[in-house]
């Protein structure tokens, strides 16, 4: 799954760059995050892609949005349109099934845990 961002919050975005631990700063890895397992080690992130449009009557068999339990930040961290033009921030995320001990999910439309965010 790629996202093109045009709005997101500076200091998350550096936290989600720090990949693969989320504490070693950006750019770095430890030494025991090479070959991390990040679905076992739950390392791996849940991505919520919210459909803004989906509460209009006009809209109404559409989706509240997509939940991913198990994304993992992949790059490119590409800065796209740098210069005079508004900044958007392309993001990579490798999307894999996740057990919950009864079965797999690779996504669903549990949007639950982002029911209070802003539509607009």
């Amino acid at each position: 799954m790629i996202s093109n961002l045009t709005r997101w919050n500076e200091a998350g975005y550096e936290l989600l760059a720090s990949y693969p631990s989320y504490d070693s700063g950006r750019g770095f890895w430890g030494v025991d995050d090479v070959g991390t397992l990040q679905l076992t080690e739950e390392v791996a992130l849940t991505v919520w892609v919210l459909f803004p449009y989906s509460i209009y009557p006009a809209y109404s068999t559409m989706p509240a949005g997509y939940r991913f339990p198990a994304a993992i930040p992949y790059g490119p961290e590409d800065m796209n349109q740098l210069g005079t033009q508004a900044r958007r921030l392309g993001i990579l995320f490798h999307c894999l099934p996740a057990f919950d001990g009864t079965k797999f999910t690779l996504y669903d439309n549990d949007m639950s845990a982002v029911a209070g965010l802003s539509r607009v």
